[in-house]
């Protein structure tokens, strides 16, 4: 089945770019001909097929045929071995079956009857042949095909016929013209209005919508919509999506509007995006290759065009994937966005890459400062070596440099340890990585085990504390439990070094052995000792970090009480709906003091991100300190 799908997905045709011939196409012999067996045919296996290999052009499964359609046959024996393509005649057109009149270009075009020793039968008269080759047939549906009937399909390659495979006609794909529907669309795009606020949609109205339920891994941005509306008129899908906007006063807008086929086949999505393409240049100008949106399906090999229309983007692509409800849809599709929403998906982006790389608890900005305070002492992190000697090399690196300071933690000065501990538990984790290799081998994949080093290495650490568990399933690295960190906190509360362990302690939650919480609810422990720190430590130099801890905990539990009974990531949480809300004000309280007290931080402004949803009582989705994959 996947070889099919790929091949169905690489041979396609729905434009006349792709129709080019491999050979010159013959007349179509008569009835006695087609019947007649030559000994040479009698030496060919006859072709193979079934009902459920007739596959109408952009579907995945079997489905009624109809006069004019492009289809596919798959199977073996089917035609040569190299494909042959089929040419339209230059300068005819087929009438269309006046029970389909409105059909497209591609479907009034005629091809070849038979084409390089092949035929195909519907009910007796030939199908026009695109495309030609052993495993698979395109072919378009003779326009006198009566509707609502049941037709038998049979192949002939070179004088063999195969199976009679039943099939049924019906009147799928029968829309309005082209041009009609283009216009359809292009008038509602600017019957838009803009940034009007959600409302229910009255009883009776043809307009459906729905709440629509966050994803962890899809929040903001484009993704960031509350309320998804459909609307299905003359042929025409309407999709407006509302989002939550401003932190202070929040409201939900229509801020997106997407317009689509309702019967977006392939054939007909081609016309239509040349002419909606042709409109939109008229108003706009010529349209530009956009920039990588995958949320949309706006990505090589067919992007698009965008156009910019004042405060407003617009789109046109197709595409063959799906994404329930609003992700990436099959078929053209015109999508218009507010600029706010893309502005807010490229901040959202920006502050991912500050989390990762300048906040003081990225790993960039740890090994930066302890490079600093350490100097030649801790080797900061690089690439993890691709070649045997490389690694060798990278490990006895990591070797010396690590028992160096396991042995200054002990001996040196006590102000400098709780630096030294910290550097030793990152070269620890990294140490971890480079005693475990893992080749492949054929018909086992990847392999992984440690190298022959590793057993005296776990000896020399255990003196001083330090123990590898077994390989990790994810990081294919030895576990280890980070008791170093531990000690830094432990031992040495009352400082910067210690305090930043404890907060990053508080990241390592559900990453692995000894970081485990009761019912997997480490938001529940991260709020306990968050508070209590803070308490405890009021001048902390990592307040904010901290801050930002708690409203992420208190947002999973906020969360988690609005989770529905299948949601995969919420599985055996014990939360009830009064305590999640009274997580949800205090989470509110926490990302307002982040932007009273650090306006211009990452903190602060992933707060100001997510407080509309929080102050319209809406699902973020937020799973930070739930080990729900674990």
């Amino acid at each position: 089945m996947y070889q099919m799908t790929a091949n169905r997905l690489a041979l396609w045709v729905t434009s006349a770019a792709f129709l080019v011939s491999c050979s010159s196409p013959r007349p179509a012999p008569g009835p006695e001909a087609k019947r007649a067996e030559s000994p040479a045919a009698a030496a060919i296996a006859l072709p193979a097929y079934s009902e459920a290999t007739i596959i109408p052009s952009g579907g995945r499964e079997p489905g009624p045929l109809a006069p004019g359609m492009l289809a596919s046959i798959y199977g073996t024996n089917l035609g040569p071995s190299t494909p042959c393509h089929g040419t339209p005649e230059a300068e005819r057109l087929e009438t269309p079956n006046p029970q389909r009149p409105n059909q497209t270009a591609i479907e009034r075009q005629v091809f070849p009857k038979r084409l390089c020793d092949t035929e195909v039968l519907i009910g007796g008269a030939a199908a026009g042949l695109l495309y030609v080759g052993a495993s698979q047939i395109n072919f378009k549906v003779p326009q006198e095909m009566p509707l609502e009937a049941a037709v038998n399909v049979q192949v002939s390659y070179r004088g063999r016929l195969g199976p009679e495979a039943l099939v049924v006609t019906s009147r799928v794909r029968d829309t309005a013209p082209a041009a009609t529907l283009a216009e359809r669309i292009w008038s509602a795009f600017q019957a838009v209005e803009w940034d009007a606020p959600y409302a229910t949609p009255a009883r009776g109205s043809a307009t459906a919508c729905q709440v629509v339920t966050q994803h962890k891994d899809m929040r903001g941005g484009l993704y960031g919509y509350a309320y998804y509306c459909a609307e299905t008129r003359q042929d025409i899908v309407a999709e407006s999506l509302y989002y939550p906007v401003d932190y202070r006063k929040p409201k939900v807008l229509l801020r997106r509007a997407d317009f689509r086929l309702a019967n977006g086949y392939p054939e007909i999505s081609v016309e239509m995006e040349r002419l909606l393409r042709d409109r939109l240049t008229r108003a706009y100008g010529p349209g530009a290759v956009p920039d990588h949106l995958f949320e949309i399906g706006v990505h090589p090999p067919e992007p698009g065009l965008s156009w910019n229309a004042g405060q407003i983007a617009i789109f046109l692509h197709r595409s063959r994937h799906y994404l329930a409800p609003v992700g990436v849809r099959e078929g053209v599709q015109l999508i218009a966005v507010r600029r706010e929403v893309l502005d807010e998906r490229e901040r959202r982006r920006a502050l991912d890459e500050a989390f990762r790389t300048s906040t003081l608890l990225a790993h960039a900005a740890i090994a930066r400062d302890l490079k600093q305070e350490l100097g030649g002492a801790y080797i900061e992190p690089s690439e993890h070596p691709r070649t045997d000697r490389a690694r060798a090399r990278a490990e006895h690196e990591a070797r010396e440099a690590l028992f160096t300071l396991l042995r200054r933690a002990v001996q040196g000065e006590r102000a400098e340890r709780p630096a030294v501990l910290v550097a030793a538990d990152d070269l620890a984790t990294r140490l971890g990585g480079l005693l475990v290799v893992h080749p492949y081998q054929d018909g086992r994949g990847e392999i992984s085990h440690e190298v022959p080093s590793a057993a005296g290495v776990r000896r020399n650490l255990a003196s001083y504390g330090v123990k590898y568990d077994g390989i990790g399933h994810y990081s294919g690295a030895l576990e280890y439990d980070h008791s170093l960190l531990r000690r830094a906190w432990k031992e040495f509360p009352d400082t910067a070094w210690g305090q930043r362990a404890f907060l990053m302690l508080q990241r390592l939650y559900c990453s692995g052995p000894g970081f485990e919480c009761k019912d997997f609810s480490c938001f529940r422990q991260v709020i306990e000792e968050g508070e209590k720190f803070l308490q405890d430590y009021p001048d902390t130099p990592f307040r904010r970090e901290q801050l930002y801890h708690l409203a992420l905990a208190n947002e999973t539990w906020w969360s988690l009480s609005q989770a529905a009974e299948d949601d995969s990531t919420s599985m055996d949480v014990q939360v009830d709906q009064r305590s999640g809300d009274a997580a949800r004000k205090r989470a509110i309280e926490l990302y307002e003091e982040l932007i009273r007290a650090y306006p211009d931080s990452p903190e602060a402004h992933a707060g100001m991100a997510i407080l509309p949803r929080l102050k319209l009582s809406l699902d973020t989705a937020e799973r930070a300190f739930f080990c729900f994959s674990c």
